[in-house]
This record gives structure tokens, sequence and C-alpha cells, in this order.
């Protein structure tokens, strides 16, 4: 590629304006508004010289070769417009919960891109230690989105009902039932499917979950998480929302849905009913291609000269180091040598991308090693994401 220019793109947050207009991990940026990019500072001032509306023409390589992406400026979102931190004691949910602010974020390692509430501090005499733990984010009650301590406070403050809340932890998305009345607080028990290749992770919908809602019973599949740039993305899904039936038909279990989207025709529409705060509507979703991840060996290879050892992520492998279900790539399981002696590399990354290439098997890895040694290259570079999130870091080739 030459001397280095552009910047490369770490993440994309879901159903952002970078999600919308198509910006994929491992994008360098290399041309914004017609202006060659070659300066975070100059990215940062051009995004900023920006009014809201306003749409830009970028210029990003990958691998396979150089897209322009149409970007359109939006406002920016209340749950990131935290000017000054605030606390909220909730006596009856036995918690203490605190506002996002970047310092907060900062020293309790929130991910990047995500936004909530974040839980300070669980009275261990109050039933809910061991539903939510603190440093987790209270992201939606009752499908609503909460940023502010003030919103949990006045969501639980009354009556004795439950409350349907998804919570983000390191390993990824969940519900839980969190009673005003101050009774225990307990998973919904849902099941859960995981659509890879859609990029949507769902979880049935129990009565007492339906109960919360203000449901007569129990019908459809909650929306659990869904994947920057994935079919379900791109159609408009969004964490939280409830799926009631697709192509027609009704979808009682996640696994019912499940089997609903891999039974329809690649690349064929499905038009699938979901409700949300906002009220009721249709979303179609282009039917996936099967996921290279559906039956995932348990192998492995070691790269000696690069002092790591890297396998296939299996669910095992997974909740070993907490890595999210939608992760594709290689696990780190071993790291020695002059490697373990550099922060870059660790035990429990998942290596993403090798070069601005997706891997997804230890052959992938090795072979992606041995060509850059063979062109003489003295690093490699990584797209790795773990439990705090993604980043770059780089191999050095010996």
């Amino acid at each position: 590629m030459g001397a280095p220019r552009g910047i490369l793109v770490r993440d994309v947050a879901l159903g952002g304006p970078g999600d919308l207009a198509g910006f994929r991990r491992g994008d360098l940026i290399v041309e914004f508004d017609g202006t060659a990019i070659d300066r975070f500072e100059k990215l940062i001032n051009s995004v900023r010289a920006l009014d809201a509306g306003a749409k830009v023409a970028v210029k990003v390589e990958r691998a396979d070769g150089q897209v322009s992406l149409d970007l359109n400026t939006v406002s920016r979102p209340d749950p990131w417009q935290i000017p000054k931190g605030s606390t909220v004691r909730i006596p009856n949910a036995g918690m203490t919960v605190v506002s996002l602010t970047p310092q907060v974020r900062e020293e309790h390692g929130v991910r990047w891109g995500s936004t909530g509430v974040l839980v300070a501090a669980i009275d261990a005499k109050k039933s809910t230690a061991g539903a939510i733990a603190p440093g987790e984010l209270l992201v939606q009650v009752n499908q609503q989105d909460v940023w502010l301590p003030e919103q949990v406070a006045d969501a639980l403050k009354s009556g004795t009902g439950d409350r349907l809340v998804l919570i983000e932890g390191r390993s990824g998305f969940r519900f839980v039932l969190l009673p005003a009345s101050g009774d225990p607080a307990r998973p919904t028990g849902g099941g859960v499917a995981d659509l890879v290749a859609a990029g949507i992770q769902v979880e049935t919908l129990p009565s007492a979950a339906a109960a919360a809602l203000g449901m007569d019973g129990a019908r459809g599949v909650l929306v659990r998480d869904v994947v920057p740039g994935s079919p379900a993305a791109t159609a408009g899904f969004r964490r939280g929302e409830l799926i009631s039936d697709a192509d027609g038909k009704a979808v009682a279990t996640a696994d019912a849905f499940a089997r609903a989207i891999r039974r329809t025709a690649v690349g064929s529409p499905v038009k699938i009913a979901v409700s949300g705060p906002d009220g009721a509507t249709t979303r179609t979703m282009t039917a996936p291609k099967t996921s290279t991840r559906e039956a995932p060996d348990d192998a492995f290879a070691n790269l000696p000269d690069a002092g790591i050892t890297v396998a296939t992520a299996t669910p095992e492998t997974r909740k070993t180091f907490g890595l999210r279900w939608a992760m594709e790539g290689v696990v780190v399981t071993l790291v020695e040598g002059a490697t373990a002696r550099e922060p870059d590399v660790r035990r429990g990354d998942m290596i993403l991308q090798i070069g601005q290439k997706d891997v997804r098997t230890p052959d992938d890895v090795v072979a992606a090693y041995q060509r850059a040694k063979a062109s003489g290259l003295k690093n490699v570079l990584l797209t790795v994401e773990n439990v705090s999130g993604s980043r770059f870091s780089l191999l050095p080739i010996r």
C-alpha cells in the first residue's frame, strides 16, 4: 500500500450513520468529502464542521479494493449527550446507578458504542444481587431506551409488576425481569437462538416478560442483539423489539423464528412483523447464506515464530474467554516468548482480520502470517476483539 495514509475504522455503532452508510471494521478511510485524509485530527475536524443532515462521500480502502460510501450526518443522539454525571439510589431495586460520562466509561472499561446507565453498586441484602452485576449496563426498561439514572428510577418507582430490562454485560446482552416491588430479580428464562449469518440473536418471550410489557399472553420473540452491517441491521432491526411473525406465520419461539429464516431461499426477502415503543411495523430482511460458523471444529494451530497458539471459537472457548455470540474469528489461546512481554496480543483475544482480510480458521491465520513473512513485513496488522471491545494490534514477524 506504500506510505501510510488514511484512518482505520475500529468499530461501528448499530444503527448509527456509519452503520447505515455501510462502514465496516477494518476499513481505511482515505478521503472525506473530497479531502484526502492522512491524519486523525483532519478527519475529526471535517466531521465536526458538518451540519446535521449533511451528506458526504467517503472513500475507503478494503482488502478487495476501494469503495465509495454515502454518509448522512445526524444530530448527536441523546444517550451520547451526558454533560455531567448523576447518581441515583433506587432502594426498591437495591442498586445505585450512574450516568455514562466519559470518566465513568474510562473507569469501568465500558465498550465504545455502548449506551445506558451503569450499575455502580448492588445491596447484597436486596434481591437484585446475582441477577444484575455491578459494572453492567441497564440499556432498556420495557423496550424504552434509558441513558439517565432518573429514567430508571421513574420506571421502578411505582407498581408491583415486573419490568423487562435489557442488560449489557461484558459477554453480551440479556433480558432480566426486575420487580418494582423489590422481589427477587431473575432471568426471563426464554430460549435463545443465534442467527449468525443474519446477524441477529433472539429470545423466546415468556409469559412473565409478556405481562411486563402489558400483553395478555406470551407470543413472539425478543430481539436480544443485532450485529452492525448484518442483514438484520440493514433491515432496521433494533435490540428490544418484539417479533410476532415471519412471512405471515406466527413465531412463538426463538427456534421457530430461526427455522423460518433458514428455510427461506438465499437472497429472498422475508417480511417480519415487529413492535416496539413506537408501535408496530414490518421489516424486510434478505435471507442470508449459511454462516461458516454453524458447526466449528475444535482445531488449533501453533505459530512458534509469533509466540501464539490460535484455535477455532467453539462454544466452550467462547464461554472460557467471555466472547460474544456474534464474534467471528480465531481465538488466541496461548501467548508465550517475546510476544507475551508485549501488550498488543493477549490470551483471549479473537482475531477478526489480518491485514483487513477476514480470518475464520487457524489455517487462515498461519497462511496470512507466512505471506506477510515472505513479503518481508516487520509486523502484520490484526483487527481483534475481546470482552472490552475491538482494537487494532501489531503482531511482530519473526
